[in-house]
């Protein structure tokens, strides 16, 4: 008996979860720590259906997290109550390599877009030329440029808005300048306890670079970083990379990922489960593999 492609028959709700090729450029980046409710901890800045987990986290005023599915007010409106959580700070994974968030704005995008994702900065300028930096976009500013990242920095500058005056008993424009934020590690000193790794952060590893150059990429969320914000996608549990050669014409060369509803169709075989966020990489031949052994087994059933 002649069986249909397994392909085939999947490529309609492959189609629906496909994510377009990553977003790559140059762009410019500056620094901030407002204390502020992020904006996209709002609930509906991504339609809920699409995410696996959010939106991002937010903490009280002693720094614990709401389990309020994003509706309390931000700590920057009057009578708010929810800040940026100090968890959300960088920190270091190796010398060349470090982590964190971003208030975000990517050219010819919009916040529904870039909310959520990731983006992996290589700095092009500066004392940290050469080294790299994923960040998850949790955050929009009004008056950023053009692929533009606001790298969350405790000391980095309040900005435009301040809720540390609130939150911490910080001064009234914030550490340090207003935009800016402190200009030295000794300053890092008198923080609260939980911002001080942040702060030192831009100062050791970050070198006290003063807003570097980058080119970035988008690229899919380390666990990491995700089990911080918590804020996932659905879809970025695990991935298939196919081979060019044996694709469809209608999916060659984009990059696939199969989301929990695609693994449920399969039933989870045990090789596509997702592992600490990241799934396992197969080729196309795998796949059809794995789809056919699934195919054959639901006819025996």
């Amino acid at each position: 008996m002649h069986l249909t492609s397994p392909l085939t028959l999947l490529l309609p709700i492959l189609l629906s979860h496909q994510v377009q090729a990553q977003s790559t450029g140059t762009g410019t980046t500056t620094r901030y720590w407002d204390c502020c409710k992020p904006s996209c901890a709002w609930p509906g800045k991504i339609p809920a259906s699409s995410l696996a987990a959010g939106p991002v986290t937010t903490c009280d005023r002693n720094d614990n997290p709401l389990s309020d599915g994003g509706a309390t007010r931000s700590g920057c409106d009057s009578g708010g109550g929810a800040y940026m959580c100090s968890a959300q700070s960088p920190w270091a994974v190796s010398d060349d390599l470090a982590y964190g968030f971003a208030a975000v704005r990517i050219a010819g995008g919009t916040e529904a877009q870039w909310c959520c994702a990731c983006y992996e900065l290589t700095f092009t300028g500066g004392a940290v030329a050469g080294k790299r930096m994923v960040v998850q976009a949790t955050n929009t500013g009004g008056d950023l440029g053009q692929n533009h990242f606001d790298i969350a920095i405790p000391g980095g500058g309040v900005g435009q808005f301040n809720a540390c005056t609130d939150q911490y008993g910080a001064p009234a424009n914030g550490w340090g300048q207003r935009y800016g934020g402190v200009s030295s590690r000794a300053e890092c000193d008198g923080f609260p306890a939980k911002l001080k790794a942040g702060c030192y952060w831009r100062f050791d590893w970050f070198k006290g670079a003063d807003n570097p150059s980058v080119s970035f990429r988008q690229v899919t969320c380390p666990a990491e970083i995700t089990n911080k914000s918590g804020y996932l996608l659905r879809g970025f549990g695990a991935h298939t990379e196919f081979c060019k050669s044996d694709m469809p014409s209608g999916i060659k060369g984009q990059e696939m990922f199969l989301s929990d509803l695609v693994l449920e169709h399969l039933g989870k075989p045990s090789h596509l489960t997702a592992s600490q966020g990241l799934g396992p990489i197969l080729t196309e031949r795998a796949f059809v593999a794995s789809l056919q052994s699934h195919q054959m087994s639901s006819r025996k059933g």
